[in-house]
């Protein structure tokens, strides 16, 4: 059973020396841990918006073929995000490779994946601005 703390759980005046003591230190944890835990929900919330904002377009995709190949176009988009290269730069570059790939070996199409095309191809690399 988890039992939530505020302010008037400990407005007692009749709390002992010790615990009078303890009382600012144990509202300051609450009151840290209430702002970690707000801040915590906001990067959670950020992080699934795309995909909440994706399932609502999904909708309209026309048919499941389309909403398939629109799924996979979301996921390079997301692993470019994840791995900090521009995915305009990355799809360019790889879909022009294509023809030249139909027979590659599995190690040159390794090198397609968006974490080592981005080594050789720096000026791709997106920066994060705080």
């Amino acid at each position: 059973m988890s039992v939530m703390y505020t302010a008037a759980s400990f407005a007692d005046s009749s709390l002992s020396t010790k615990s009078q003591f303890l009382r600012p230190r144990v509202m300051g944890l609450i009151e840290r841990s209430t702002a970690l835990y707000q801040h915590l929900d906001n990067a959670v919330e950020n992080e699934i918006r795309p995909v909440t904002l994706g399932r609502k377009n999904y909708l309209f995709c026309g048919n499941h073929e389309a909403a398939q190949n629109m799924a996979v176009v979301c996921s390079l988009q997301a692993t470019c995000r994840n791995h900090d290269v521009n995915p305009r730069d990355y799809l360019n570059d790889v879909i022009s490779q294509m023809p030249y790939h139909a027979k590659a070996s599995y190690e040159e199409l390794l090198q397609l994946l968006s974490h080592k095309w981005k080594l050789t191809h720096p000026e791709s690399v997106m920066t994060k601005t705080a």
